[in-house]
């Protein structure tokens, strides 16, 4: 927990920018005007990793109101972030048209693209630009759907801890107003942010000063501390880590080079560290290097300009090499750019530079204000109902007698024409009863057919998915090195998962393994859940996990 609020303050015109996502509750006071930034409270704090499910709600209201109580403003102006799956964001062109179409027109566009339905979708816009062809005209949009439910339920957290929110926006467009407002955007220069969060990374590209493209990955800061849980060992004595002696060695050393020689204070070779942390490494390298891979093909870009790192987790040693490594461009702190003023309410100056890149989101989104998109707008249009419709004057005239004569006339008409018609319905009405006989009988075959396919697919995968996994045992055994073997293997079907134990000569024969296992066709998303020496001192057990590439 790192708490930085102090005695209360009646500040004027303050913006608190607050970011709940991951494991992490990030709230910042800032004041700014055109020159410069002014930092007047802080506080960061970690959710509990023991806390269940149900009980991370309470953890952070409570943690919203304790915060706050230290807070007085004569007005208030406290803004939120989504982030997270539920947030999708795309850039789109659409003829220039009437705002109630323009609404339904973003929809088709959308629908394709959410992991949730259109129908609890809501939906916000900002114009970029207009685009003039030759006989008409474009509009580029910049479009963002969020799901109503989590909407709702950041909204929930502030009311219950007796807080107004002023408006809620999307974490794009906090690092869209962080980079912005320290001139970090340059006009024909492409730029991403990669801000390294406990649980996710977000990734946002920007071609000049605009967003063009964002991604969240599901993988941070933690799941390089859960690598490293109970597995170290050395010629002399062994030490089983649990998560918070594990947080603590990667505080301490971060993700270590692969070819160092160095050792921890208790003898543990930073090498050895690495090779546990290898495998989630290079999944979160693979990812955000897929991430950049995708975005200059759609965009049609050779390359990326400058690339900043922020977050909690971007703190850890080295991390900035590695991505450098992979994406082939130099990887930059976002803090070393950051320049900000103490307000008098600061007394801890080391605590706050220790602390600003986890506040990279929470900043941009005090910032921010939720100015381009706001997500609890209240304006709403007036549906027009029946009862108004009945309500409404008629717009027909008074008619006069001898206009009713020609009426009447016309009604006799109509009555003779009426009754053709139900004759002709007569008649219609058996043809269609019959064709109708004909279809459900075509129907029920269908059905049928429909049945007998779905099974023989059935049959089909279950054949199909007997062979991969003998091929993938026999791989397996392939690829283990010299003076190693298996225990035991279980494949779990639903996840398609694989679990295995055994016993090698060393560690380095372990990482080894995890290498060899890593780079095949076969397996995805390798871990190594325990590698301990045994009893013998001279041999290591080992157990891992890995996904089955079907």
């Amino acid at each position: 927990m790192i708490f930085g609020f102090g005695k209360k303050i009646a500040a004027a015109e303050s913006t608190i920018g607050v970011d709940i996502s991951g494991n992490v509750i990030n709230i910042i006071e800032i004041k700014h005007d055109s020159s410069k930034i002014t930092v007047e409270n802080f506080s960061s704090v970690d959710i509990p990793q023991n806390l269940q499910k149900e009980q991370i709600d309470g953890f952070i209201i409570n943690t919203l109101k304790q915060t706050f109580s230290s807070i007085k403003l004569k007005k208030q102006d406290i803004f939120s972030i989504l982030s997270g799956s539920e947030v999708v964001i795309r850039r789109i062109q659409v003829h220039k048209m009437a705002k109630k179409d323009l609404t339904e027109a973003i929809k088709w566009e959308l629908k394709s693209h959410l992991p949730f339905p259109i129908e609890t979708a809501v939906i916000n816009y900002t114009l970029l630009e207009e685009i003039k062809f030759k006989d008409t005209t474009k509009l580029e949009l910049l479009v963002a759907a969020v799901n109503k439910e989590s909407v709702e339920k950041t909204r929930s957290h502030f009311e219950e801890a007796g807080i107004h929110l002023d408006g809620i926006s999307i974490a794009p467009f906090a690092a869209w107003n962080l980079l912005k407002k320290t001139g970090l955007l340059q006009k024909n220069q492409t730029t991403a942010l990669i801000n390294i969060g406990s649980e996710t990374t977000k990734i946002t590209f920007f071609n000049g000063e605009n967003i063009e493209f964002y991604r969240e990955v599901s993988l941070g800061g933690i799941h390089f501390t859960k690598a490293m849980i109970g597995l170290f060992v050395s010629d002399k004595w062994q030490m089983n880590l649990n998560y918070e002696q594990a947080e603590e060695v990667k505080r301490k050393y971060g993700v270590p080079e692969e070819n160092t020689e160095e050792m921890t204070e208790d003898g543990v070779p930073l090498k050895q560290i690495y090779q546990v942390m290898r495998p989630t490494l290079r999944r979160f390298l693979n990812e955000v290097s897929r991430s950049f891979s995708y975005y200059k093909e759609q965009f049609a870009k050779t390359s990326v300009d400058k690339v900043f790192v922020s977050g909690g987790s971007s703190k850890l040693k080295n991390i900035e090499t590695h991505l450098s490594s992979e994406l082939g461009v130099n990887v930059e702190k976002l803090e070393n750019f950051l320049k900000f003023e103490k307000g008098s309410n600061i007394t801890n100056e080391t605590l706050l530079l220790e602390t600003l890149p986890h506040m990279a989101i929470a900043i941009g989104t005090a910032l921010s204000q939720a100015k381009e998109m706001n997500f609890i707008g209240t304006s709403q249009k007036r549906k027009i109902g029946i009862n108004d419709l009945s309500s409404a004057k008629s717009p027909l005239p008074q008619l006069n007698l001898s206009t009713k004569a020609y009426i009447a006339l016309g009604l006799s008409g109509a009555v003779l024409y009426l009754a053709f018609i139900s004759a002709m319905n007569i008649s219609l009405n058996k043809g269609i009863s019959n064709y109708r006989s004909l279809l459900d009988e075509k129907k029920a075959l269908l059905s049928n057919l429909k049945v007998l396919s779905e099974k023989q697919a059935i049959l089909a995968k279950i054949e199909s998915q007997r062979t991969p996994i003998r091929m993938a045992l026999t791989e397996l055994t392939n690829l283990m090195p010299a003076n190693s073997y298996l225990d035991t293997f279980t494949f779990n079907n639903s996840s398609k998962s694989i679990s295995v134990s055994g016993n090698s000569s060393d560690m380095y024969s372990v990482g080894d393994l995890l290498k060899k296992v890593e780079g095949s066709a076969f397996f995805s998303d390798t871990s190594l859940s325990e590698a301990r020496r045994n009893s013998d001192k001279k041999t290591v057990s080992f157990s891992m996990n890995l996904n089955l590439k079907l």
